[in-house]
């Protein structure tokens, strides 16, 4: 039926629908001409002719075996569809760079958006980008991939990334064909910084043992001979908050204050206000631990007008429900509960179902709980339970929630 089916294309509308299987989970109409120089006629005439489907926000699919058939006349093709997928790495590695910087400010729900529904894309341009050894693609692609991961807390796929490509770099004889012309120190900075997203996300999947052998490798890698003479604040930095997260999820405050503080220097020397933010954070939390409310509350306000200031929904939402917690602790209660509904609503007009936003749940539970207002505690402790095992957030968020459902 297919055969019968493609002996009807004309030769161009061949060339487009082969070059069009490089796609996963659909496409846009750009996406479709930068990558196989379609154009809208001949992406109509494949959908008039059954082989495309036009679906809602301006996106075309086609069915999953039509797209393998068509992937199939690709490989045969003379030079095996290797430039039809460099260029479909390129342009979205490309996407995921601008989409990284969206994330992190006012058009952060409209970045979010567009990469979850080009999600399965980013990741074949990630894996094509390892294949062919394109350090310069895999730079452009490791903060935007590892931010919408962490984000939409997809943690699994975000160590199947990471993971990949630390095992690809881990190897000297492989990391030396990835450098090729470029000095190899570059690729040692990409593979620290590989290694570093790798260490968050088995943090998030409670993989700590795991996690700190990783973050000890990448901190390895970064104080070697070879890099000695390259400036590595921003590697090292995030190396530092990945190890603070790490010590607040293992109880241990000390590690967390001196290992977020470390970071926030090396940031603000920078300049990343954004990832200083989460940093200073660190710090506040590890106050809070220490009983030091005062400074907890300075520090999470400051980090707040940083947040607010870059237009970050997400981020200012999640020191909302910090900035309660601390009024909680001091027996504000009615101001806590304030913080948190607010921090939901931002959260939820952003469209934001993230295990950050479970822990706002959670923490209004433990507020309305502490009021006394116990049936609306329940629903919000099942709430937060609910997004912690949908979104795959902190195995100890988990277990926490369930406890306090029990409570």
């Amino acid at each position: 039926t297919f055969d019968h089916s493609w002996r009807l294309l004309t030769q161009r509308e061949r060339e487009v629908f082969q070059e069009l299987s490089v796609f996963r989970g659909g496409f846009t109409r750009e996406a479709a001409t930068a990558v196989a120089g379609a154009s809208l006629c001949e992406l109509r005439s494949l959908v008039n002719k059954s082989l495309l489907q036009a679906g809602t926000s301006a996106r075309f699919e086609t069915h999953e075996l039509l797209r393998q058939y068509a992937e199939q006349k690709l490989n045969s093709a003379e030079d095996s569809g290797d430039n039809v997928r460099t260029r479909h790495c390129n342009f979205f590695a490309r996407a995921v760079e601008s989409w990284g910087n969206d994330l992190k400010g006012v058009r952060q729900q409209n970045a979010l958006d567009q990469m979850r529904a080009d999600r399965e894309n980013a990741q074949a341009a990630w894996e094509w980008a390892l294949r062919n050894q394109n350090p310069a693609r895999l730079k452009q692609m490791v903060e935007g991939l590892g931010i919408f991961f962490w984000r939409c807390t997809t943690s699994f796929e975000g160590e199947y990334c990471t993971g990949l490509a630390a095992r690809a770099l881990a190897d000297p004889e492989n990391r030396r064909r990835f450098s090729g012309t470029q000095d190899v120190s570059d690729v040692l900075r990409l593979q620290a910084q590989i290694l570093s997203w790798q260490g968050w996300f088995c943090t998030f999947l409670g993989r700590l043992d795991g996690a700190e052998a990783i973050f000890t490798h990448a901190q390895a890698l970064l104080e070697g001979r070879v890099l000695a003479s390259a400036d590595t604040r921003a590697e090292k930095a995030h190396t530092w908050l990945g190890l603070a997260a790490l010590a607040n999820q293992n109880g241990d405050s000390d590690k967390l204050s001196r290992f977020a503080e470390q970071s926030v220097a090396l940031f603000r020397a920078i300049g990343d206000e954004w990832w200083m933010s989460f940093a200073v954070m660190g710090v506040a939390i590890a106050a809070r631990d220490f009983r030091d409310y005062k400074k907890a509350h300075r520090l999470a306000a400051k980090c707040l007008a940083i947040r607010r200031k870059l237009g970050d929904q997400w981020g200012t939402a999640t020191v909302l429900a910090t900035m309660a917690m601390i009024a909680a602790d001091l027996g504000e209660l009615d101001e806590s509960e304030r913080l948190l509904r607010e921090a939901i609503e931002v959260q939820d007009l952003s469209g934001f179902r993230g295990a950050d936003s479970g822990q706002a749940h959670l923490g209004l539970g433990q507020t309305l709980g502490l009021l006394g207002r116990f049936s609306e505690a329940h629903a919000s402790f099942r709430e937060a339970w609910t997004r912690f095992e949908t979104t795959g957030g902190f195995f100890a968020d988990v277990v926490w929630s369930e406890l306090l459902l029990g409570w």
